[in-house]
């Protein structure tokens, strides 16, 4: 604008000028580098009095910008009439005067008259001074460094010292100023690394100013910044209760919900590995907890972490159980009770549930404190936790058991624990022989039934022994039977 209000001044001049002398420019070369000259060797400037007196004049030169052009003329001549001089002059646009075309004008005032003459011609001000540089567009990540490499190129034909910077504070040079020589290429990386919260698409605007012309570039570097880690952490379970010497045991699931394939450490538990993991891809790993032997009652935390380009933690527990809690047998009578009645030379059967509360699988060795008479149907059991199991004691008293209760104790052993249920037998007879009961036809001709008995030594009859000794066969006949049903 204020080269154009100039040139405007300058045209009304020329406008208004009468003819009090005779001026001319010649141009032979307007073209010109900021920072150099153009001499009388590229315009010739001349005058001639066209007056029939002699005339002193004054001479200015006119240019577009006092600032950043400088230029001479000589300032006076004094000319006989028709006589016709050059006048030297120089015209030096600054390094800092941007290339184009630009109005130069020469005024010539009669001293006398006031009467004035006025020129203007173009001068050309080349590109001679440039420093270029190509961008591009690129997708960032956030929180992610990117190094990227701009190459800038001295298209004129000066040296060049240029200070780089950018609009945004996270896009920097690795260096801020660049020399460089006429026609010289030199690469600087850039480090373009967005912050957590800018996201989508960024316009960053690299300048280049130079410190020694007027070279002021602007390149756009486009950019498409994006959350590009993103892991996702799932522990199972949260929690696991576990026994002293006992492991718990967790499975860790991670996936890469992001853009880019990502490299993982994960630390659990003292222990540690590492996996690559594709985009939107999972990776497993499954570890345990060992519970010291000698650990107390409680809840202990574990913690998770995991390092990447976007690190997360989680917390799993360990819950450290007691001995009961881990360890616990109950045995029981099912059925009949804790208290039975049996006749001697008979047998009866109590009905034994062992239940394993604990949280493990045991055998337990089984075993019977008690008359001889009384038996069980194993001699041990593997239980599941949970479950219970059933077997059998067997009470059957021969016909010398003396008629009483017999107390009676069944056990069971595991490796960490027993228990043991307590049992009552009560022997009792099923039938009583007396002599006034007993006759025996002892084939009496005269057909006379005597009541009495034949004595042996030990004063019982003969035929009451004989009679107790089928009965007894015939019990244990039924005993074994039934025993050998039962086992099936």
């Amino acid at each position: 604008m204020r080269y154009l209000f100039v040139t405007l001044i300058i045209s009304m001049l020329f406008a208004a000028a009468p003819a009090a002398a005779e001026l001319t420019v010649e141009v032979t070369d307007n073209s010109v580098c900021p920072c150099s000259t153009l001499t009388s060797d590229n315009f010739e400037v001349s005058l001639k009095n066209a007056d029939e007196s002699d005339q002193e004049y004054l001479i200015q030169l006119i240019l577009p910008d006092k600032v950043l052009w400088s230029g001479f003329i000589v300032p006076e001549e004094t000319l006989a009439p028709n006589e016709m001089k050059k006048i030297s002059a120089f015209i030096t646009p600054s390094c800092w005067v941007s290339p184009g075309i630009y109005q130069v004008g020469v005024k010539v005032t009669s001293k006398s008259t006031g009467e004035v003459s006025a020129e203007e011609f173009a001068v050309e001000v080349l590109k001679c001074r440039w420093v270029e540089v190509e961008t591009g567009a690129y997708d960032l990540c956030q929180d992610k460094e990117t190094i990227v490499d701009f190459t800038f190129v001295n298209e004129g034909t000066k040296d060049e010292e240029v200070r780089l910077y950018t609009s945004e504070e996270w896009a920097t040079p690795s260096v801020d100023v660049i020399e460089i020589a006429p026609g010289e290429e030199k690469t600087v990386e850039f480090s373009l690394m967005p912050p957590e919260g800018v996201e989508g698409d960024v316009e960053i605007m690299l300048y280049l100013d130079s410190e020694l012309s007027y070279v002021k570039n602007r390149k756009l570097i486009e950019a498409t910044v994006r959350d590009c880690y993103t892991t996702l952490l799932s522990v199972e379970p949260e929690r696991r209760d576990a026994c002293p010497c006992e492991s718990a045991d967790f499975d860790i699931e991670i996936r890469n919900a992001g853009l880019l394939e990502d490299e993982y450490t994960i630390r659990y538990g003292g222990q540690s590995s590492q996996m690559s993991i594709v985009s939107n891809g999972t990776g497993k790993i499954a570890f345990s907890i060992e519970v010291p032997c000698d650990k107390e009652k409680g809840d202990y935390p574990v913690e998770i972490e995991i390092d990447s380009n976007d690190p997360v933690s989680s917390e799993v527990t360990v819950g450290v159980l007691t001995s009961d809690q881990c360890y616990n047998v109950h045995l029981s009578s099912k059925g009949a009770g804790k208290t039975m009645s049996v006749s001697v030379g008979e047998s009866e059967i109590f009905e034994i549930v062992l239940m394993n509360n604990g949280r493990f699988e045991q055998r337990y060795e089984l075993s019977v404190d008690g008359p001889a008479w009384v038996h069980i149907s194993e001699e041990e059991l593997s239980v599941p936790p949970d479950a219970e199991k059933v077997f059998y004691a067997y009470a059957a008293p021969v016909y010398e058991v003396e008629e009483r209760s017999y107390p009676v104790k069944i056990s069971a052993v595991g490796e960490n624990e027993e228990d043991s249920v307590d049992l009552e037998i009560v022997v009792v007879s099923n039938f009583t022989l007396t002599e006034e009961e007993i006759e025996v036809d002892i084939g009496i001709p005269t057909g006379e039934v005597v009541t009495g008995v034949e004595e042996v030594e030990n004063g019982k009859p003969w035929s009451q022994i004989m009679m107790i000794s089928i009965l007894a066969v015939a019990v244990v006949f039924v005993l074994v039977l039934r025993f050998v049903i039962m086992m099936r």
